[in-house]
């Protein structure tokens, strides 16, 4: 079966010294077998197979699947949406902060506005291909994949306006990872491997040529990205080019579905059939996991959270969580840095504890522009804070920010994070 998985949204994260020790810091802390956290299987809302899933923030997470399921964790559980619609679906992403797209079965499109998901007027109008992937730069800039076995592969482009044809292939494309406007990266069957620069799509040379399908992709930044796919493997874009990563289908026989990775290009996951997941740790993979039904995706919005789904005879979800100590603030960063202002991502603040008493963001000259009273969302459930780059009403201006965490004790944390406009 063709996997559909979506990229994470595209944003450059990069860590400063000192934000770069706090991790390092968090990770030994939370003493998995990794380092990072411990898998759980969760109740799902839904008895249909869950084909995708994508964060907006680390407390809240959108996921979709067979038979127009719709499902959303928030406040520490999963909650299902109507959708109007009874097609299968198979990936969702954001598109700003109250914005979602999802794509399915036979031209399937979803939009999320005003609270509500509904078919997009061109829904099965533009296509009647299957749907695998959909991501989004900006609430103007949108692009999906998908394609049939026999009749070819599509790629599908929202201008903010309407849904255009962008290109058609020889074959099915099953994801994609959108850096900018003229840096796109797509991947299908075939072991096809396609770049979009602006004007044209380029078939990139592919590490192999089995004619097997790669099914799933994440760019955590512009020079390094990951690709896996059918007999467990896995290549590594790096200094323009794709290479196959050594260790691959040695660790696994089984088709490689989808895989995340952070952008402190450190840590990630890789998930498939039977059950398998594989960890990334510092340039090195490890099988954690194998056995059960299918894995189908994966999303990390940090090292101490993330979700997998799947599923064959039943929705599946698998999440990994790490907690933080009350009043320990050693182990709270913020993320990502830099704060991608195109990316519909907020800032998001570590499990903030209960005994805190002022959080707040300022310029570098000390001008307040967030705090817990205004700009902040504060999850009372998970401790989390979110910052959507906003001041007074108007874009943050791209550059560094301060940011201060003071507890009821008298225990202050200070940091600092940078805004990007790109």
């Amino acid at each position: 079966m063709i996997r559909t998985r979506q990229g994470l949204a595209p944003c450059l994260f990069v860590f400063t010294t000192v934000l770069t020790a706090v991790l390092a810091a968090v990770l030994f802390a939370a003493g998995s077998a990794h380092g990072w956290g411990v898998w759980t299987e969760m109740p799902s809302p839904s008895p249909n197979t869950i084909r995708g899933v994508k964060y907006m923030t680390r407390a809240r997470a959108w996921a979709v699947g067979d038979i127009g399921t719709v499902i959303k964790f928030e406040n520490g559980s999963w909650h299902a949406y109507p959708t109007g619609t009874d097609r299968d679906l198979n990936s969702v992403c954001l598109a700003g902060s109250e914005e979602a797209w999802a794509v399915g079965a036979t031209g399937t499109i979803l939009h999320l506005k005003g609270g509500r998901w509904a078919p997009d007027p061109q829904s099965q109008r533009i296509t009647l291909l299957d749907l695998h992937s959909v991501s989004f730069l900006n609430p103007t800039n949108g692009w999906v994949v998908g394609g049939h076995p026999v009749l070819g592969g599509v790629i599908l482009h929202y201008d903010g306006q309407m849904w255009m044809t962008a290109s058609i292939t020889g074959a099915v494309v099953t994801d994609l990872a959108v850096l900018a406007s003229d840096n796109i990266h797509f991947c299908g069957g075939a072991r096809s491997l396609i770049k979009f620069d602006g004007n044209v799509f380029t078939p990139e040379i592919s590490p192999v040529t089995d004619g097997q399908s790669w099914r799933g992709m994440s760019f955590p930044f512009r020079s390094l990205g990951w690709v896996v796919g059918d007999g467990g493997k896995i290549a590594k874009f790096s200094s323009g080019s794709w290479s196959i990563h050594p260790q691959g289908s040695s660790l696994t026989g089984e088709t490689l579905n989808a895989v995340a990775m952070l952008g402190d290009a450190v840590h990630g996951y890789a998930v498939g059939a039977k059950g398998v997941r594989i960890a990334y740790d510092g340039g090195t993979f490890a099988l954690e996991a194998s056995g059960g039904e299918e894995l189908l995706d994966v999303d990390l919005p940090s090292a101490l959270e993330g979700a997998a789904v799947g599923g064959e005879t039943r929705g599946r979800l698998l999440m990994v969580r790490a907690a933080t100590e009350e009043g320990n603030l050693d182990n709270i960063r913020v993320y990502p840095n830099p704060l991608n202002t195109r990316s519909g991502r907020p800032l998001t603040v570590d499990r903030l504890p209960s005994n805190v008493k002022i959080f707040e963001i300022a310029t570098l000259l000390g001008e307040p522009v967030a705090d817990l009273k205004e700009g902040l969302i504060y999850d009372p459930v998970t401790g989390v804070v979110t910052w959507w780059p906003v001041i007074r009403g108007r874009p943050a201006a791209q550059g560094p920010y301060l940011y201060r965490i003071e507890t009821l004790s008298g225990k202050v944390k200070r940091g600092t994070f940078l805004v990007a406009w790109r």
